[in-house]
């Protein structure tokens, strides 16, 4: 048993699961300052004018758009949106669109709330647009849709939509009237590009093919920057837009940072340390998943020098806050005593409790604990049901096989009474709570 084998990383390989872990008063649209907290019930009370889709479009926001859809009257205004946004998942873009109409809202580049030097709607921020009935934006990006496909946490390929996914998705744009001329732009403009199309002042107002689409519909410039920035002030900008989010206190910020700059490509390597200055904005404030992560980090040294102690005190911490893969990593470290003093009854506890919110690792943890025949009386049949339910449920990695052969020396030794008996409890087994996002299995070692 080597720990290498039980420290994991709750980087989720589908994000938008990880995003259910926060709050909606943590989401990336940003509000006024009294309406920070709840801003759903500030929409209720007529209280919010104004609402900044800010950074990359997901379903947290879609969630709140939602809310306030639900908690304004139909015979009250909507608030105006304000868009800086480099794009996000076209889906979520198409849910604000599609309240966006109903309400008859206004759309407008830049935010009242934070500063930017470069302000963009770009990719899927445009579909949100779509659906105002008014707008007035400086910029629009148009390129063709794509899908991130990976190989694990970090190693990520985006592929092109196919021709008939793409048709079925620019069919919004006619859904909202939109000039047809968009979507041959889409068409034309590959997914690792993108067509910047700018309002410019100085340019007479009914000329310019940003109001020939019909996103600058009034003579004047909206109240934000305007120019055509090179595509490294673009990005630099987008990563402003993250870390002015991350301080503004949105731990969803955090997390799609961290999945970005931790990504893998062929041009890009994984940046360990920007994903920690990031995480430890998100732990200071008793985030658990920035928690969970930084422990991960410090414990494999990956972005900082390895600490064993303080790694352990931050997956404590994270398991206090019931969040289950720290249950399982702190528990582990118990048992290992690995930058805390070992302690069997702490190590079971904590496992045990990452168990009952259906973490996988700690059936496999449980799984060689049983094994391993130091913690536990020998019990081939408790043994048989962590080690199978590690095995169905476990991600493929070398934890899973390692279990899988404690698995297979089960069945060799055991009676079908037994064997029948452990699929049994197997098949009765129900986490009592849903702990959500599992870790993923990544080589540590």
């Amino acid at each position: 048993m080597n720990i290498c084998g039980r420290m994991f990383l709750a980087l989720s390989l589908f994000f938008a699961v990880v995003l259910a872990l926060y709050s909606r008063a943590e989401a990336f649209p940003i509000v006024k300052k009294e309406c920070k907290t709840d801003p759903v019930d500030c929409a209720r009370r007529g209280k919010l004018a104004a609402i900044s889709i800010y950074g990359s479009i997901g379903q947290e926001d879609s969630a709140i758009f939602i809310d306030i859809d639900n908690a304004i009257p139909p015979d009250q205004p909507f608030p105006k949106v304000f868009l800086n946004s480099e794009g996000g998942t076209i889906y979520d873009a198409q849910v604000i669109g599609r309240i966006l109409r109903k309400r008859g809202a206004t759309v407008e580049s830049g935010s009242p709330y934070l500063y930017a030097n470069i302000v963009e709607c770009s990719s899927a921020c445009v579909r949100v647009a779509a659906g105002a009935t008014t707008r007035l934006l400086n910029h629009i990006g148009l390129h063709r849709s794509y899908v991130s496909h990976y190989d694990d946490t970090t190693k990520w390929t985006d592929v092109d939509v196919k021709d008939d996914e793409l048709e079925e998705g620019l069919g919004y744009f006619d859904e909202m009237g939109i000039n047809p001329e968009i979507k041959e732009i889409i068409r034309s403009t590959p997914s690792d590009t993108i067509t910047n199309i700018y309002f410019d002042p100085k340019i007479d107002f009914q000329n310019q093919q940003i109001t020939r689409l019909g996103f600058h519909m009034e003579n004047r410039l909206a109240p934000s920057a305007i120019g055509n920035p090179s595509d490294e002030d673009r990005e630099a900008a987008a990563n402003d837009r993250y870390w002015q989010a991350m301080f503004y206190g949105s731990n969803r910020a955090i997390a799609e940072y961290v999945t970005e700059v931790l990504k893998s490509k062929i041009d890009k390597t994984p940046d360990y340390e920007s994903a920690n200055a990031a995480l430890q904005i998100g732990a200071d404030r008793d985030d658990p998943w920035s928690l969970h992560n930084l422990a991960h980090h410090l414990l494999y040294g990956k972005g900082a020098k390895k600490d064993l102690k303080k790694s352990t005190e931050y997956y404590l911490r994270a398991a206090r806050l019931g969040f289950a893969s720290s249950q399982n990593n702190v528990g582990w470290a118990y048992y290992m005593g690995t930058g805390i003093k070992r302690s069997i009854p702490d190590a079971v506890f904590w496992i045990t409790r990452a168990a009952d919110q259906g973490e996988a690792f700690a059936y496999g943890s449980l799984c060689e604990m049983y094994d391993a025949g130091d913690v536990f009386q020998p019990n081939k049949v408790e043994a048989y049901k962590w080690c199978r339910l590690a095995v169905d449920k476990l991600p493929k990695g070398h934890t899973r096989d390692s279990d899988a052969n404690i698995l297979a020396k089960y069945r060799k030794k055991m009676t079908l009474s037994e064997l029948n008996q452990g699929e049994t409890l197997v098949r009765n087994w129900k986490p009592l709570v849903d702990g959500g996002p599992q870790m993923s299995d990544t080589d540590d070692g």
